[in-house]
């Protein structure tokens, strides 16, 4: 069976350059994304979640393109949207069989930029059971912390990365069904935190993922899987939209 994922982390859904009036409409971007891929699962990061007056941006894209399936996972105060409260997210053409969370482990670490005080903050992932047709399908997703932006080295907080890594190498040992894992993981150099993963899954990016340079997003698939074909594709975002087609 074919099946066609991707992530995307979408910094509030504010591009970076956007001087439009008024907010960019980053539903009905998402919802033309979604129907111009043809995308069955879609993975947000940095996601304007539910609040008190708003629906979140997983449910409202899901409405906008006729996929009824979501899940959402609220982390940190949002950087870019003031009052806002940003997490996680799952947009999904098929209905979900269960539902898990994990917050990772805080570093605890604050820097001064410019005069002002960052404090690091929660990041976490989304586990999930997907049924596509009669075939389970492990989908998993999720922000690691940034310690680059802290002027910090992800190696010397490897902790905040094998809770992460021993759930997900675990979770491969034992499975008779594929496991997809796509998100943002905050890391250029993930292989070093995070070895046993490369032994365990295949690593199907390769190159940048940011306009930047670096390469914090990754997908990763079980041997369950047959990556047939994947892309980057830049839409005037700090981080690029990861694209991969599978046959489970």
């Amino acid at each position: 069976m074919h099946l066609k994922i991707a992530t995307f982390n979408i910094g509030c859904g504010v591009p970076m350059d956007w001087k439009g009036n008024g907010d960019f409409d980053i539903v009905s971007f998402l919802g033309n994304l979604i129907r111009n891929e043809n995308i069955d699962i879609l993975a947000l990061e940095e996601s304007p979640v539910k609040d008190e007056k708003n629906a979140g941006l997983a449910e409202l894209t899901g409405q906008t393109c006729g996929y009824e399936y979501y899940q959402e996972l609220p982390l940190s105060p949002s950087h870019i949207l003031p009052g806002k409260t940003m997490g996680v997210g799952i947009v999904s053409k098929y209905a979900f069989a269960k539902i898990e969370t994990m917050i990772l482990p805080n570093p605890e670490i604050t820097y001064n930029k410019n005069g002002k005080i960052l404090v690091s903050h929660n990041k976490g992932f989304l586990m999930t059971e997907i049924m596509v047709g009669d075939q389970r399908i492990h989908f998993i997703t999720g922000h690691c912390f940034p310690f680059h932006s802290f002027k910090a080295d992800e190696e010397n907080f490897v902790f905040h990365f094998r809770t992460l890594e021993k759930y997900l190498c675990d979770l491969e040992e034992g499975a008779q069904d594929p496991i997809l894992i796509a998100g943002d993981f905050n890391s250029s150099k993930l292989e070093r935190v995070m070895p046993k993963l490369y032994q365990q899954y295949h690593s199907v990016l390769s190159g940048e993922t940011r306009p930047s340079g670096r390469s914090d997003d990754h997908i990763f698939v079980s041997n369950h899987c047959t990556v047939t074909k994947w892309k980057t594709a830049d839409f005037g975002f700090d981080h690029y939209c990861c694209i991969c087609e599978v046959e489970i």
